[in-house]
């Protein structure tokens, strides 16, 4: 008896200690990766790629790695960010403290000192680091935050559309809505109210109709 404990206590520990190290997961069974916007240093474990078949193209050498998108995958290396394309090639170097998916051909980084810019696929800085927020293309825009207030640029970095409003959202069919003393409205990629701020409450348009609320009355 005493003999079926001590191993029981040893096949325990030496579980213990092999999974220690591996990553946290959640009630489903998702690994839970690290959010991008901090510094992190060389991970315990490494992340690598297989194909569908199951085998490994990619070695796992990467202390964090992202979904591919538009060809290319964020991954980090000791606490540093940066890009590889589908052979596992560094495309462009870990040097910053954040980086995100491609959308519509850029991607933001972030540098140490704060500030976020977009880079092409080649790593060429297009759109330099001068902001606090920026988010992702949407239909040739992207929405930033300046002294409290959202705007938006274009992928030449001008401000096309003025840091003005409260809250903002993403183009979609080439509207976006924005908010402003408490209503919703919607603007064009050009900035022009299509929509004034008058509603309480106001979605995408859908199969040519659009949720509202005015009034405390919901209607299309």
């Amino acid at each position: 008896m005493k003999l079926f404990i001590q191993t029981i206590l040893c096949i325990s520990l030496l579980f213990f200690f092999s999974c220690k190290n591996e990553p946290k997961v959640d009630a489903e069974g998702n690994v839970q990766l690290p959010t991008m916007d901090k510094d992190f240093e060389e991970s315990e474990y490494k992340w690598g790629y297989i194909n569908p078949k199951g085998k490994l193209i990619i070695d796992a050498q990467f202390d964090d790695a992202r979904n591919f998108k538009e060809g290319m995958a964020v991954i980090r290396k000791k606490g540093k960010w940066g890009f590889i394309n589908k052979k596992g090639q560094e495309v462009i170097p870990t040097k910053y403290k954040a980086a995100w998916s491609f959308s519509e051909g850029l991607a933001r980084v972030l540098d140490f000192d704060g500030k976020m810019g977009f880079v092409d696929k080649a790593g060429k800085m297009v759109i330099p680091m001068a902001f606090d927020m920026v988010e992702d293309f949407h239909e040739e825009r992207a929405r930033f935050l300046e002294k409290g207030r959202f705007g938006f640029i274009n992928k030449k970095g001008e401000k096309v559309i003025p840091a003005m409003y409260d809250q903002v959202s993403n183009f979609r069919n080439g509207l976006a809505k924005i908010k402003t003393r408490g209503k919703y409205g919607m603007i064009d990629t050009n900035g022009k109210i299509i929509i004034p701020t008058t509603f309480e409450y106001l979605n995408y348009f859908e199969n040519g109709l659009a949720k509202a609320r005015k009034n405390g009355k919901y209607g299309y």
